[in-house]
């Protein structure tokens, strides 16, 4: 994504995203992971929106504010990605 290879980051992200139950334990150690999972819809919509994707886009802005909108402290993500919806 920082490099703007918006489709190599798309496609590692939906990988991600398919595979968002190996989450709960990524690491394969004894922490819980699972909080790795919702700034994956993000990153997957920056991608999308770089793709020329915005429906695909705002699925999973709207899919990331369903798991941290009432973030506390709130999340700098969650700020942008409202932005973004608007």
């Amino acid at each position: 994504m920082e490099a703007d290879h918006f489709a190599e980051a798309l496609a590692e992200l939906e990988s991600c995203v398919k595979r968002r139950g190996e989450t709960t334990d990524v690491f394969f150690y004894d922490a819980p992971t699972l909080r790795y999972l919702p700034p994956a819809y993000y990153w997957l919509g920056r991608a999308q929106e770089g793709v020329g994707s915005k429906g695909e886009a705002r699925k999973s802005y709207e899919r990331f504010l369903s798991l941290r909108a009432d973030a506390d402290p709130s999340d700098p993500l969650a700020v942008d990605a409202r932005r973004r919806l608007n």
